[in-house]
Order: C-alpha cells, then structure tokens, then sequence
C-alpha cells in the first residue's frame, strides 16, 4: 500500500507538470543562449576585443593635450622709494601640445594585428561554446523526450497488468484458474509498478537536469513538449 501511495503522489506531481507550459527544443536552446553565464562572460571578452581593435586603429591619429593654470599671489614689497606696499599678482598660462607618431619600429602595425587576432579568436571561442551549449540542451532535451515515452509505455503497461489480475481474480473466483496463475500476475503487476516508479524517477531527474543547464530560476513548473509547432509563449 505504501508503495502505491508513493506511485499515485509522483503521478500527480507530473500531472502538474503537464499541465504547466511546455518548452519547445528551439525555446530552450534559446533561452540557454541567452541566459548562459559562461557565454555571457565570453560575449564581454569578444566586445573588449572589439575595443582593442578600435584603440589599435586609432593609434596612428595624431593626439592633442590641453592645461590652462592660474596664479595669484598676495603680499607686501618694497618700492623704490624704499617703502612697503600691498600688492597682488596674477598670471594665466595655457599650453597646447601635438604629437604625431612617425616610426615606432612597426609596433604600431604589430599591435592592431594582434588585436585582430585575439577578436577573431574571441568570436571563435563564443561560437564554439554557443554551438557546444545547443547541443547540451539538445541533448538532454531528447533525453527528457525519451523519459516521457518510457513512462508512458509504463502507465500503460501497469494498466494491462491491473486488468490481467482482475480478470484472473474473477476467473480464480469462479475456480477456472488456479491460484499459481493468479499469484503470477499479481508478480508482473508488482514488477510494473516498480518499472513506473523508476520511470518517473528517471523524468523528475532529466528535467530537473535540463533546468540546471538552462540555469533557470527554479524546476518547479518546468516542462518540455518535442512539438516544434506549439507556440506557447515562454518568457526568454
């Protein structure tokens, strides 16, 4: 009994499940993409890159550098009529300076090579982990896909096997099948039950897999549906 108890409380808890919205492959891909850490912290290496590339262009551009300064003093002096005197002085000074890069040994040209090296193997390294994470999700996405079917082939199986026992129970009854035969299903019946357990275990840990690589908030309420033409809208 317990173990019935167990088997009708996971099958609720993939009734709300199926009851909640579905995500499509393409919308957790999507959503992967988007939301990933380790991809986030690639796109902010490739757009550092980018700005490597514009300093190193802009390099050869002549440079120009401004200073304005002021001072005022305040004070007694002597005149020439050999007395003291209050006086103050200001002065103003503003300096412009140029400069523009003749020869510098080809380290200019070195450099802005080196920054578009290190920007195209940036966008190479975000591709490449874009594409490995799309085919993670895609991955365990069938793997959730494939959970779903084996649990339904288990709830119908149970189904087959509870009927099996009941009309053996009614055939045993009225002493048209023996007790062996009877005891026998009931076996496959028990069997079958645990095949269903450990087909919904299996589904509570592949979606609870799947969220984690999403890195979504939260598994509660998640599900996936392997038909690419639903359009439920998901918040990505």
């Amino acid at each position: 009994m317990t173990r019935q108890l167990v088997i009708i409380s996971l099958l609720m808890q993939l009734g709300c499940l199926s009851a909640s919205a579905q995500w499509t492959l393409q919308q957790c891909i999507d959503y992967a993409l988007k939301h990933n850490i380790s991809l986030k912290q690639k796109e902010n290496v490739r757009k550092q890159r980018e700005i490597d590339v514009s300093t190193a262009r802009y390099a050869r551009l002549p440079d120009l550098n401004g200073g304005i300064s002021e001072n005022i003093s305040f004070g007694r002096g002597l005149t020439s009529d050999n007395t003291y005197t209050n006086n103050s002085t200001n002065s103003t000074g503003l300096q412009l300076m140029t400069s523009v890069p003749l020869f510098t040994g080809m380290r200019i040209p070195s450099q802005s090579k080196l920054a578009k090296l290190n920007l195209e193997a940036a966008t190479s390294d975000l591709e490449k982990a874009s594409n490995d994470i799309s085919m993670q999700v895609a991955q365990y996405f069938m793997q959730v896909v494939y959970s779903k079917e084996l649990l339904g082939v288990a709830r119908r199986q149970v189904s087959i096997d509870s009927m099996q026992v009941d009309r053996l129970a009614r055939t045993y009854e009225a002493g048209k099948a023996s007790k062996a035969q009877l005891s026998q299903q009931q076996a496959t019946l028990a069997e079958s039950r645990v095949t269903l357990t450990e087909a919904v275990n299996d589904l509570g840990i592949s979606l609870l897999t799947l969220s984690q690589l999403l890195e979504l908030p939260s598994a509660g309420g998640f599900d996936v549906t392997p038909d690419v033409g639903r359009t439920d809208s998901m918040s990505v």
